[in-house]
C-alpha cells in the first residue's frame, strides 16, 4: 500500500473531520488527532533507511494534512530515531505548506505531539529509558512528549512522574496493557 499512503490518510483524515464537524459545538470543539503510528521497521535496528522512512512519513502528514488533521501525532514509538525520522518530516511538511508548529508556548499553527512506548522492563523495544526521551527530544518544537501502549497507568506511574519534574510543555497519555 506504499503508493497509497497520501490516499488513505487523507480519506482517514476526511472522515474524522466530518464526524468532528457534525458533532462539534461552540462550547464542545471537536479535533482531528492524525496518527501516525511506528510502522513495521526500525532504523535502529537496520530495518530501514532514513530517507526512506523520512519519504514515507513525509506522504503520511501530506495526506493527513490535506484530510483536515488538526494536530499530527506521532505513538507507539519504539526506537528515538524513528522519532526524530518522523519529526523531520513532519517539520518538512510544515515547512512546505506555510505552517509552523505549536508548542503550547506559542501560536504555531499544528500541534505535534510524541507519544513513545516504554515497555515493562523500562525502555523502549531499543533500549531507550524515559530520560533519554527527555534529552533525545527536549529542543525539539514539539506540543508534548508522553506513553502509550504496552503499560498500563500503574506502571507509567514512575515514568510520568520524571516527565512531571523534567519535561517543560505538556504531557499525554495513553494507557493500553493490551
Amino acid at each position: 500500500l506504499v503508493d497509497k499512503v497520501h490516499e488513505l490518510n487523507k480519506t482517514a483524515a476526511e472522515v474524522a473531520r466530518a464526524a468532528c464537524e457534525k458533532y462539534a459545538t461552540s462550547d464542545k470543539p471537536r479535533f482531528v488527532i492524525g496518527s501516525m503510528g511506528p510502522g513495521t521497521k526500525l532504523i535502529t535496528l537496520g530495518n530501514v533507511d532514513w530517507d526512506t522512512m523520512r519519504q514515507s512519513y513525509a506522504a503520511q502528514v501530506r495526506g493527513l494534512l490535506d484530510g483536515g488533521a488538526d494536530v499530527l501525532l506521532l505513538e507507539t514509538a519504539q526506537d528515538i530515531l524513528q522519532v526524530k525520522c518522523a519529526l523531520s518530516a513532519a517539520f518538512m511538511v510544515l515547512e512546505e505548506r506555510g505552517l509552523t508548529p505549536d508548542t503550547g508556548d506559542n501560536d504555531g499553527d499544528i500541534p505535534v505531539m510524541v507519544q513513545g512506548t516504554i515497555e515493562q522492563f523500562g525502555t523502549t523495544l531499543v533500549g531507550t529509558d524515559i530520560a533519554g526521551c527527555v534529552a533525545a527530544l527536549r529542543d525539539y518544537p514539539i506540543y508534548s512528549l508522553g506513553m502509550n501502549c504496552a503499560t498500563g497507568p500503574v506502571e507509567m506511574h514512575e515514568h510520568v512522574h520524571y516527565l512531571g519534574n523534567h519535561w517543560h510543555r505538556g504531557i499525554s497519555l495513553l494507557p493500553n496493557a493490551g
